[in-house]
């Protein structure tokens, strides 16, 4: 199986808007939407402004699917009315079909990542709509409202584009995050065919930190062209040296005057401001969760974390079994007040809670005489905001190395 995650722009819009579509189809067929597209570009700010129903979304979409979706096709780089799906309405569909040609026999994930714009988003509806018809089974296309649409990215504001990178790496990772784990690189393909151009040089950064293939069709050439590897290597002793203060980054806006050497190892990773407040940019994001991508990252206190060296079953279930959420939440049990891991028949128990975006634990059991021995903690300690809070304050974070 091979990912394929590719950007959208909105080529699919004005390669339908170009006069020599409008000659092939004839003035009695073809039906302009250079009004509706230009009120979408120009006057609808962020994706969120989408209207399903009525507008130009609904005149658009009609159009598109019954007029340039199919019936038409382009022969000698020429447009000409034919029968069947056209492969060339985007540069999206013929770069995910000349990546897909190069390996026929192979089966394809393909994520569809939008800016934060109505028109990116309503492209993505239609390829979707494509790949749909197209009846490959080789093939799923996948484009989520709630994940695929990359809040903030756009290019109205610099701070909001900024603020659209991360998020961009942070979508990247959690698709591609198991192949990187497992090594498979090449699994994972970066499409940049379409969508913003000003993105390219930042996902071609994430595609060589990660090893993963990068590729786009040249212009108007049809030529599929791949981004050479180059030899990247990691500095990970820098990232291990600190990554107790960088996993804080995240969540946190420090300064530089308590961090000094951070800092000075790792500026080019940083966005810092007049006051001397630090928070990563892109390229510290990515290369950040390139690092972090090896490890179960958590928060306990030293004396839960000292148990744990001593439990290696409990090592075992953090690094194989417990750091993975889908795996994790299948085997949730409440005692009393208290969210527990626990396996049914199995006498091993994980305390623990999750608070923005980090899990805390804060109490392990290899067996069942250990665990009944502090069962009146349990019964005489409710679990509640100021029981949560006292865990917090008590904790640092830690990390396992994932086991492959």
């Amino acid at each position: 199986m091979k990912t394929i995650i590719t950007t959208v722009g909105t080529s699919l819009f004005e390669n339908y808007n170009n006069k020599k579509v409008e000659d092939v189809l004839g003035k009695n067929k073809y039906t302009p939407i250079h009004t509706e597209y230009e009120e979408l570009r120009d006057n609808r700010k962020n994706a969120s402004e989408y209207d399903n129903e009525g507008g130009e979304e609904e005149k658009i979409t009609k159009t598109i699917n019954n007029l340039w979706l199919k019936g038409i096709t382009k022969k000698d780089k020429k447009w000409t009315l034919q029968e069947g799906l056209n492969k060339y309405a985007c540069a999206e569909i013929e770069s995910i079909l000349a990546i897909i040609a190069e390996n026929p026999s192979q089966d394809f994930d393909v994520y569809l990542l939008t800016t934060d714009t109505v028109l990116s988003v309503l492209s993505a509806q239609l390829i979707k709509n494509w790949f749909d018809d197209y009846k490959n089974n080789n093939i799923t296309i996948y484009f989520n409202k709630k994940q695929d649409i990359i809040e903030y990215l756009q290019i109205d504001n610099i701070n909001n584009f900024k603020q659209g990178l991360i998020n961009l790496n942070t979508r990247y990772y959690q698709i591609a995050g198991n192949n990187i784990l497992s090594e498979q690189f090449s699994d994972v393909i970066l499409n940049v065919t379409g969508g913003y151009k000003g993105i390219i040089p930042y996902l071609t950064i994430l595609g060589q930190v990660n090893k993963s293939q990068i590729k786009y069709i040249f212009e108007n050439t049809g030529v599929l062209i791949t981004i050479p590897q180059i030899p990247i290597q990691l500095n990970e002793e820098i990232f291990e040296k600190h990554w107790e203060i960088l996993s804080k980054i995240e969540n946190e806006i420090l300064n530089k005057n308590d961090h000094y050497q951070l800092v000075t190892d790792l500026e080019s990773c940083f966005e810092i401001d007049i006051q001397g407040n630090f928070m990563f940019n892109y390229l510290g994001d990515a290369l950040w969760n390139r690092y972090k991508s090896n490890f179960f990252i958590f928060y306990a206190s030293d004396d839960v974390w000292d148990g744990i060296q001593n439990q290696s079953d409990i090592q075992r279930i953090l690094s194989t079994i417990f750091c993975y959420q889908n795996q994790r939440d299948t085997h949730i049990i409440w005692e009393d007040t208290h969210k527990v891991y626990k396996k049914y028949s199995d006498t091993k128990r994980i305390y623990f809670f999750e608070d923005n975006q980090k899990i805390f634990i804060y109490k392990t059991f290899e067996n069942e005489s250990d665990y009944k021995e502090h069962h009146n903690y349990f019964k005489n300690n409710q679990f509640n905001d100021s029981l949560k809070e006292k865990i917090i304050q008590n904790t640092k974070p830690r990390k396992m190395k994932f086991v492959k």
